[in-house]
């Protein structure tokens, strides 16, 4: 049966475009808003820093949770997650008659905390869902989703960020997870019969997880490597409002149009990778996609002119959204479903510690250079991350269950 024809694929790809969208708007207009306080781009690298840190030590417990529960359970809390926390900072800055910095703070710390809830759990319960032949298109139709979801959150972001104030932004975040959970809850769920709850302590899920890649050291490494485009994005999303407005002195729209021209590029991917992934095989679709993102932020960091700002993040938004898609299709179809939750929480793990790494360490030198260091940062590290990639593909070749 085609994916398409399952009514389960509709509820999933409308509950997220739906949360992706007032999510995102909320999340371009906060940090827009914190780098034009005064000294707010190095508060928002800080803080950057620090909650991802605090995610770290949260991701293993996560990972446990998730490959311990109902996959649909953990889901749905995530979207009362966003419900309750959007919430509550719209009443304290109703209250407070405007919102300090910390609330603007706190509100990116909750949108961070709200992606890592629900895209492991996400992940998990689409792996559990549908049938493993469907995991390719599954992956091209959830990336499409997502990029659609973050082109028209781009553009509504541009439209709104000085026409409405914060609550009302804020306020239609909140009501969008309502949507989201209605949707999932819908959703006809059954458990995998198969699937075997861990009841192990959590650093013994996290050894089982390292022993299953331990065995496996180039594909790990290959999977390594095919998450720094993601990496580099997560630190770009640190410079990019910077950038915009230090860089380019440029307004509002600039920045907006920037989103929209990146989920451009990565709906294009989400097309287009499917393809190539049948020609050339996902592993080398990855060293194609890393080798295009490293590109990109190389331009940002040489050639600082608004139309090359909007063509690069195209062609950015097309790397990461073509890395992301083949690997996806390659963890799907090679790790097994009872360690797909604490497997995935590893390489997150390694994402948010470079990432925070990396944020911590440029605040300071963007602060003092500018933003096209970081860029430059971000290309040194895709271009070691393509020679990783290159020496661990002959074993991620080789479907490693």
């Amino acid at each position: 049966m085609s994916l398409l024809a399952d009514p389960r694929i509709a509820r999933v790809l409308g509950a997220n475009a739906v949360s992706s969208i007032g999510s995102g708007v909320t999340m371009i207009a906060v940090p827009w808003l914190i780098v034009h306080r005064p000294g707010g781009a190095q508060v928002y690298g800080y803080a950057m820093s620090v909650m991802t840190l605090l995610l770290v030590f949260f991701l293993p417990y996560y990972g446990w949770l998730v490959d311990r529960s109902s996959r649909k359970t953990v889901l749905l809390a995530g979207e009362l997650f966003g419900l309750f926390s959007g919430a509550l900072f719209v009443t304290l800055g109703l209250v407070a008659g405007r919102f300090e910095l910390w609330h603007l703070v706190g509100i990116h710390s909750a949108g961070m905390l709200y992606y890592t809830l629900h895209y492991p759990a996400l992940f998990a319960f689409n792996q559990e869902i549908f049938a493993r032949e469907q995991y390719g298109q599954l992956a091209s139709y959830v990336e499409i989703q997502g990029q659609s979801a973050s082109m028209i959150a781009g553009a509504l972001g541009a439209l709104v960020l000085e026409r409405l104030p914060l609550e009302w932004i804020l306020g239609g975040s909140t009501l969008s997870y309502v949507a989201s959970w209605l949707m999932l809850r819908g959703i006809p769920y059954r458990p995998d019969p198969n699937r075997v709850p861990a009841t192990n302590p959590i650093l013994q899920q996290l050894t089982e997880g390292l022993h299953y890649l331990a065995t496996r050291p180039r594909f790990a490494l290959f999977l390594i490597c095919a998450f720094m485009p993601f990496v580099g994005i997560m630190i770009g999303n640190y410079l990019f409002p910077i950038y915009t407005a230090e860089t380019l002195q440029a307004p509002p729209w600039v920045f907006g149009a920037g989103e929209m021209a990146f989920a451009l590029g990565a709906i294009a991917a989400g097309f287009g990778t499917p393809i190539l992934t049948r020609e050339l095989g996902p592993q080398r679709a990855i060293l194609l996609a890393i080798a295009l993102a490293g590109l990109s932020a190389l331009t940002f960091a040489l050639v600082p002119l608004v139309w090359v700002y909007l063509l690069g993040n195209v062609t950015l938004g097309c790397g990461n959204a073509s890395a992301r898609v083949a690997r996806s299709t390659i963890m799907l179809e090679s790790i097994p479903n009872a360690l797909i939750g604490r497997v995935n929480v590893l390489f997150n793990l390694f994402e948010r510690l470079a990432r925070t790494v990396c944020i911590f360490v440029l605040t300071g030198l963007v602060a003092t250079h500018g933003a096209w260091l970081g860029f430059a940062f971000i290309a040194t590290l895709l271009g070691l991350a393509w020679v990783g990639a290159w020496v661990g593909r002959p074993e991620a070749e080789n479907d490693p269950r």
